[in-house]
């Protein structure tokens, strides 16, 4: 087990975002959590990574305690996350947006006075290289197709070289060529740097092609966990989600 999450609840403003969620992730696995719209998902993505605190509950990361921590010290406890819209420095080429990424993740940013340009080039080159953008470093981000934009995101959540990877709906937005892509990407990458991902993601044909376990929200609350042949067979499952993304 690398991560476990327990009893987390999380409200605004009275109205109950995450009730009670509890689930453990085991590490080098590649899980996603699919639920209606609304139902907390990227909640729990912000508070399992330091955005938002908890009402009640912990987040156990390796052992440790990191309930509390904000998102830079989250970061710095190698976990990467990705974001449901592209996150990255549109006006700035793809070499820039990485070596960016990677200078924070070493924490070199605060030296912002020192030339970067040679900084962490070995570095930078290979992440471009794992997520294949190496020909388009030179790029500017917004001008690339947004499949690439998305590989971006991707290197960007990896530039502290973390064990544990966060992906917000990584195929939002793309071809079904590209979303076919990216799932190889993020199991090849999975299998190289031997990550462990969690996911969420829209598509189910993405959630059933990369997923060892999926967990299903539905109102805040975890109404089932499982095998994707098992979350296939449910009967819950299928009356509240599945059978709506028919």
């Amino acid at each position: 087990m690398i991560l476990h999450v327990e009893d987390v609840s999380k409200g605004f403003r009275g109205l109950k975002a995450l009730d009670n969620v509890s689930f453990e992730v085991q590490a080098g696995e590649i899980s996603s959590i699919i639920g209606p719209n609304g139902a907390g998902k990227s909640t729990l993505f912000n508070v399992m990574t330091g955005q938002f605190p908890p009402d009640t509950g912990k987040v156990i990361y390796k052992g440790e305690d990191i309930t509390n921590l904000p998102p830079f010290e989250v970061f710095r406890k190698g976990i990467g996350r990705s974001f449901q819209k592209t996150n990255i420095f549109h006006e700035l080429t793809t070499y820039i947006n990485i070596q960016v990424a990677v200078l924070s993740g070493e924490g070199r940013t605060r030296n912002i006075l020192k030339p970067a340009k040679g900084m962490v080039r070995d570095a930078t080159e290979s992440l471009l290289e794992s997520v294949g953008l190496i020909d388009n470093a030179n790029h500017i981000a917004s001008q690339m197709a947004y499949g690439d934009q998305r590989r971006l995101e991707i290197g960007i959540a990896l530039a502290n070289n973390p064990d544990f990877v966060f992906l917000d709906e990584p195929t939002s937005g793309v071809s079904v060529e590209e979303a076919k892509d990216i799932v190889e990407l993020i199991q090849r990458l999975k299998e190289e740097r031997g990550l462990t991902v969690l996911l969420i993601e829209h598509h189910m044909d993405v959630v059933f092609s990369v997923s060892e376990r999926i967990r299903v929200l539905h109102e805040g609350r975890l109404i089932f966990e499982g095998k994707p042949d098992e979350v296939r067979k449910s009967d819950e499952v299928q009356r509240i989600y599945l059978g709506e993304e028919r």
